[in-house]
């Protein structure tokens, strides 16, 4: 498993052809839960995703979803689902990638997991997570080499859809636990506009920054899963690019950059109005920023912090002593300024209905399972709450490449996009 699983993977765990095959009652559900539970068994082994498979529960959800009758079925009819272990889902634990959290399991779903599960999703079970979603890695793997790190957070997501154990998985991301582990382990992904899914049920770690977000094998995929679940939002197609090459303070490498050249050029090929924009300044000002109210916030509002300090990292206990140092009127000015930016921002997105392009992470992900990378790409766009489609571009030495669409729309048109610039990479 030094190289990618994910070639290895069946149509029946592969998110375009499942969603297709049971709508089209050429799978059924029992099929389906019954190929991802198979193929759990078969490699995480090697690669860890999972923190609980219910093997069980996940058959006899299938079995009552292939007894209703097709005018009954929903939208995404027995596709099956891991969830980031910080998201609840009714009977199962919420660990949090800590040993403090309780065993308890918990009653009810959280909101994003309801969704899905109303739409006639199966949820297969847990996925890893890092630390109370911060830093300190789990037991995760890359799927495409095995000791490279697969990203944080939502570590065990990324993972299990890149190694073909699940069409789709839940994540969530405070700063940037969707884009980066999906980058790293060449899925597809989408981290929803906050606001527009509420974050009930999600042990976050900043509650003005936490929004849920969904990892798939194929964007038009998840597309199709967001037209299952959203309101008909009637969503404008990207028409304008703008395109992004972070300067030497980023730490991006030359092929990431090269990627973005070459994702634009296609862009302009399809006949899109591109133009380079300039944003490094307003980038650096956001990061900054959003590190003031995540370590504020996650000192004030998180789990992680109701915790006894010795029951966690020193990483985490880092942050919240960082967090607990910081006055109101720093974490006020933060704040303020990101609301002025947002502000800024979604009047030039709308105004042309544009998209911005930029790299997903500064690279390939790095040698070794003791960090997840970086999260500089990421942190601006989470502080202005923005929606974010991650895409693979290719590999660089044998591991993938991503990069990003942020847009102002809930994030089906940034898919859409995304699927179209990444078929000739």
């Amino acid at each position: 498993m030094q190289a990618s699983t994910h070639s290895h993977a069946s149509a029946d765990i592969v998110l375009s052809p499942t969603l297709t095959a049971l709508a089209g009652g050429v799978r059924t559900a029992t099929h389906c839960v019954d190929a991802a539970i198979a193929r759990i068994g078969a490699v995480d082994g090697e690669v860890h995703a999972w923190v609980a498979v219910d093997e069980d529960g996940a058959r006899a959800q299938a079995r009552l979803l292939d007894a209703l009758p097709a005018e009954r079925r929903g939208p995404l009819h027995g596709l099956p689902v891991g969830v980031k272990d910080i998201v609840d889902v009714r009977g199962f634990p919420t660990r949090c990638g800590s040993a403090a959290t309780s065993t308890e399991v918990v009653s009810s779903d959280a909101t994003v997991v309801q969704m899905l599960r109303d739409a006639g999703a199966v949820i297969l079970g847990k996925t890893v997570t890092t630390e109370f979603a911060y830093f300190s890695p789990g037991p995760t793997a890359n799927p495409h080499r095995l000791g490279h790190t697969p990203g944080g957070s939502s570590s065990g997501s990324a993972a299990a859809v890149a190694a073909g154990m699940a069409p789709l998985a839940i994540g969530t991301q405070t700063a940037a636990s969707v884009t980066r582990p999906a980058a790293y382990c060449g899925v597809h992904a989408i981290v929803l506009p906050r606001g527009l899914v509420a974050t009930d049920g999600i042990a976050g770690l900043a509650e003005s920054l936490d929004s849920p977000g969904l990892l798939g094998s194929d964007a038009l995929g998840l597309a199709a899963v967001l037209d299952a679940v959203l309101p008909n939002g009637g969503a404008v197609p990207v028409s304008e690019v703008l395109v992004w090459r972070p300067g030497p303070s980023f730490g991006v490498h030359t092929h990431m950059l090269a990627a973005v050249d070459r994702i634009g050029d296609h862009a302009r090929e399809l006949g899109l109005a591109v133009a380079d924009i300039d944003l490094d300044a307003q980038a650096l000002a956001l990061v900054d920023a959003h590190r003031r109210i995540m370590a504020y916030e996650a000192a004030r509002q998180s789990r992680a912090a109701t915790m006894p300090r010795g029951e966690l990292s020193p990483t985490l206990r880092q942050l919240l002593d960082d967090g607990a140092a910081l006055d109101r009127v720093d974490y006020e000015r933060a704040s303020a300024y990101v609301q002025t930016v947002r502000r800024e921002f979604l009047d030039r997105l709308r105004s042309t209905n544009a998209a911005i392009l930029a790299p997903a992470a500064q690279g390939a992900a790095p040698e070794g399972l003791s960090a997840t990378g970086d999260p500089v790409m990421s942190r601006p766009w989470q502080a202005l709450g923005l929606a974010a489609a991650t895409f693979p571009v290719g590999f660089c030495a044998g591991l993938p490449l991503g990069l990003q669409l942020v847009g102002a729309d809930d994030g089906r048109a940034l898919l859409r996009l995304a699927d179209t610039l990444c078929r000739r990479t």
